[in-house]
């Protein structure tokens, strides 16, 4: 599993609006590197991807 990046607020942090902003925002960037790794031009490691997965997952859960 990919580290967690502390600068970012915990999930459990996050006012409601600003948690509907990151997920909107974690939407739209992981559909962009989904979209890139289709067309086998990925712009960031599996691992980086997973982060974004994972910090949705979390938000999400809180």
């Amino acid at each position: 599993m990919a580290p967690t990046n502390p600068s970012l607020p915990a999930p459990e942090d996050l006012t409601p609006d600003a948690a509907a902003d990151e997920l909107a925002w974690l939407a739209a960037e992981m559909a962009r590197h989904d979209a890139l790794y289709a067309e086998a031009a990925p712009e960031i490691s599996d691992a980086d991807y997973d982060a974004l997965r994972a910090r949705n997952a979390a938000i999400e859960a809180a």
